[in-house]
This record gives C-alpha cells, sequence and structure tokens, in this order.
C-alpha cells in the first residue's frame, strides 16, 4: 500500500506527461485530461478517510477550501471499497458527489474537453489503484 504522499507524486507526473504530451501534439483534449489527472489531488479516493482520526491530504485540501465538511458523508464508505476505490466506478462516484459544488465546469469546458478531463481522472484513479495493490 502506497503512502498519500507517493500517491500524489505519481498524480502529478501522470498531469505532467500528459501536458507535455499536449504541448507536443497541440491536441487540445490532452490538456484537459492533464487537468483530470491534476484534479486527482482533490478528488482522490483516499476522500472515504474524510471520517477518520487522520484524514487524508485530499480532505485536508478541501478543508482549506472551507468544504471538509461536504465529505464526510463520503466518509462512511469503508475505506477501498469498490464504490471509492475501483477504476471507473470510483471515478465516477465522486464526479457525481462533486456535481452540486462543481456543476460551473460543466459550463467552462467543452463536451469533448470535460470527457477528456474525467478520463484522465480515471486514469489518476486506476494509478492509485495499482499503487495500492502493490
Amino acid at each position: 500500500m502506497a503512502k498519500g504522499s507517493t500517491h500524489d507524486q505519481v498524480t502529478m507526473a501522470l498531469a505532467g506527461v500528459l501536458a507535455g504530451a499536449a504541448l507536443y501534439t497541440g491536441a487540445g483534449w490532452l490538456i484537459y485530461s492533464a487537468l483530470g489527472a491534476a484534479a486527482g489531488l482533490l478528488l482522490s479516493p483516499d476522500l472515504d478517510l474524510s471520517n477518520s482520526a487522520w484524514k487524508c491530504k485530499a480532505w485536508h485540501r478541501w478543508n482549506r477550501l472551507n468544504l471538509g465538511w461536504y465529505w464526510k458523508p463520503y466518509g462512511w464508505l469503508p475505506h477501498r471499497s469498490p464504490i471509492s476505490h475501483w477504476p471507473v466506478v470510483g471515478t465516477a462516484g465522486r464526479v457525481i458527489y462533486v456535481v452540486p459544488i462543481g456543476f460551473w465546469l460543466i459550463y467552462l469546458l467543452d463536451p469533448v474537453g470535460l470527457l477528456a478531463a474525467i478520463a484522465g481522472l480515471a486514469l489518476a484513479d486506476t494509478f492509485h489503484w495499482l499503487l495500492d495493490r502493490l
């Protein structure tokens, strides 16, 4: 099981690789994917720890925005449950959960950009899941 800092480093490395690929190819959708991967720092699968004594780094980031309370109900999920941690399923759950806060993103991103951002987040979640298995 990887530490939270390892998850963060891998997430940022993935975002950097996607951003570099976007700059190299000029593919705008890759920028959205990089942003989605970087969003893994805020939308970590470990948000299911928001009710634990030590919490998680993502919860602390939300708490700095005065929104830590928002993830308390999500913290009722068992840690590493399929709803929170499985690739694609966990990503979809957190994206749906965050819609009341981030609905304005739909207006900022075109449909392709929104899908690419969600794909980038799903890719970051997949790496998180793989690191937890090692």
